[in-house]
């Protein structure tokens, strides 16, 4: 997908602890993302996102071949179980 693309990612560090990035989106989805939103959803070992964006960002994570889990963030009590 156009624009997706972001030639500043950074490689990991493995002593960093896992975090919670909470990235938000408008109306256009994905192509509405900063530069960092797009690199932090390549990073993502699970993107937890809205069940109306999740087939959109299935088919980036596949076109990219990205090894990130998606589930829905809604409803959210189950969303956090499965944080926990």
């Amino acid at each position: 997908m156009t624009g997706l693309e972001n030639p500043t990612d950074q490689p990991e560090n493995p002593l960093d602890p896992p975090l919670i990035d909470v990235v938000g989106t408008d109306a256009s989805g994905l192509l509405s993302l900063s530069p960092r939103g797009h690199q932090l959803l390549r990073r993502a070992d699970l993107v937890a996102a809205p069940r109306r964006l999740l087939g959109e960002l299935e088919a980036w994570r596949d076109a990219s071949s990205l090894p990130c889990e998606l589930v829905p963030s809604d409803p959210l009590p189950e969303l956090i179980d499965r944080l926990r």
